[in-house]
């Protein structure tokens, strides 16, 4: 996203408190905050990407809908421990 991007680590937490390691990477374009969670977790053979983005409200904060959705994912999802 860029050299003005700035990441942090990131966790998401699923059933039997399995977790899931990600990068959260912010990047300000034109005034405007937007965010991508990006984690990426291996199935057999395959390797899968969920990246979830997010541009924020003026207040700065996550929209409330990309909050519900990473909880619906941690409820919902299962990957290998």
């Amino acid at each position: 996203m860029g050299s003005r991007t700035q990441s942090s680590a990131c966790e998401l937490v699923g059933k039997q408190k399995r977790k899931l390691s990600g990068k959260h990477l912010e990047v300000i374009t034109a005034g405007e905050k937007s965010s991508q969670d990006v984690y990426a977790m291996r199935l057999g053979d395959e390797v899968v990407v969920l990246t979830v983005q997010d541009t924020c409200g003026e207040d700065g904060q996550p929209d409330p809908e990309t909050t519900a959705l990473l909880e619906l994912f941690a409820d919902s999802l299962e990957w290998p421990q």
